[in-house]
């Protein structure tokens, strides 16, 4: 598929749950939303149905800055805290 780089790029229909998105979005031309694009470099990312995970491996190999502003609020989440037990 080749569309120019000045095309717009719109943002994902719909709730987004993950930080993630706010890197990526479609092309407006592509109406069903079926290849996702990459903001920061104009270009198409191989993400089935829009997999986040694919997404982020994307984020924290072209774009690790942008990944490491997104990463704390992912981790933290997904992490239960645990107190430590010490013995006096």
């Amino acid at each position: 598929m080749s569309v120019a780089a000045s095309e717009e790029i719109v943002n994902k229909r719909g709730k987004v749950s993950s930080p993630v998105w706010q890197f990526f979005g479609y092309y407006k031309s592509d109406r069903s939303q079926t290849n996702v694009v990459c903001k920061l470099y104009k270009t198409v990312v191989p993400a089935k149905t829009g997999n986040t995970t694919n997404l982020m491996y994307h984020l924290s190999r072209a774009h690790p800055l942008e990944h490491s502003r997104i990463q704390p609020t992912t981790s933290v989440a997904a992490t239960p805290h645990k107190q430590q037990i010490t013995m006096e």
